[in-house]
């Protein structure tokens, strides 16, 4: 025995087909499921096969509409273009990579997904990548309803910037020293002294951009401690109160770690770099 599957052969009309076979015949009326539960039901083969499903039940047994995609001029189906001998994958391959928003140019002529890895798309005289396009500032459409629209074959221009609000997660700007950048890009700013994470915080706090980005260190809660903030430390030959040191260059750490770092017993010169902690040489009398 070879294992191997043998449809089931049903007899009309002087022919013997499956039933797969006789659902796609032009003389059927029905579709798949519909000739599938006549049949079980004890129906002859014809009249199954022909007979059209009473309008009561229309409903119940309608065929799904057929999705058509465009590529080279025509239209068809999924099913039809994995038949086509311009395409080159499977009809489960093809599928899957359409409903990614692959246009289904590209999704059947390349072997494998390293081929269209970064697919370009030429808009505006210009050739990128789908994410370089996504961050132009002329793409007014989120990821997901740019790859919708391609694989409803869209003209790439068109589902690029046909209006809609703008992408959700398209970054807000924050305004300071005269000019406007996202959050990223201030963080990497020369003049910031923070991360992106720092700056949040800074603003949410209720600081202003400006000092957000570049202001003194001044952690939150931190201005309440009074006496913390104003003691007075001594390092670098200098004697300055927590509140000047802290805009010192030489102040690398956070406030927090430095106070740690005093009650600790290390001196103020350590306690501010940030190469840590080190053992105090002090030897007890």
């Amino acid at each position: 025995m070879s294992g191997r599957f043998t449809p089931h052969l049903i007899a009309a009309f002087g022919e013997s087909k499956s039933i797969k076979a006789w659902s796609r015949d032009a003389r059927c009326a029905v579709n798949y499921a519909a000739l599938v539960h006549r049949l079980r039901c004890g129906w002859q083969a014809e009249t199954a096969i022909t007979q059209p499903i009473d309008a009561s039940r229309q409903r119940f047994w309608a065929r799904k509409p057929v999705r058509l995609w465009g590529a080279f001029g025509e239209l068809k189906s999924v099913n039809g273009w994995s038949r086509d001998p311009r395409c080159k994958v499977e009809y489960s391959v093809l599928l899957k990579r359409v409903k990614k928003g692959i246009p289904i140019e590209v999704a059947m002529r390349a072997r494998s997904m390293r081929d269209i890895a970064s697919p370009h798309f030429s808009a505006f005289g210009e050739e990128k990548s789908l994410s370089d396009w996504l961050r132009d500032s002329r793409c007014m459409v989120s990821r997901a309803l740019l790859q919708r629209r391609l694989a409803d074959g869209w003209a790439f221009e068109d589902a690029l910037v046909q209006g809609t609000r703008p992408k959700h997660y398209r970054k807000p700007l924050i305004e300071a020293f005269g000019e406007r950048k996202t959050l990223a890009a201030w963080a990497t700013d020369p003049r910031c002294r923070y991360t992106a994470v720092g700056i949040t915080i800074r603003m949410k706090a209720g600081m202003s951009p400006e000092d957000a980005i570049a202001g003194p260190r001044r952690p939150l809660g931190i201005h309440k401690r009074s006496a913390h903030w104003q003691d007075m430390h001594r390092a670098f030959g200098e004697e300055k109160t927590l509140e000047v040191w802290v805009d010192d260059p030489r102040f690398e750490v956070a406030v927090a770690t430095f106070l740690r770092r005093i009650a600790a017993g290390d001196p103020p010169e350590v306690g501010m770099r940030k190469s840590g902690r080190i053992a105090s040489s002090k030897s007890t009398s």
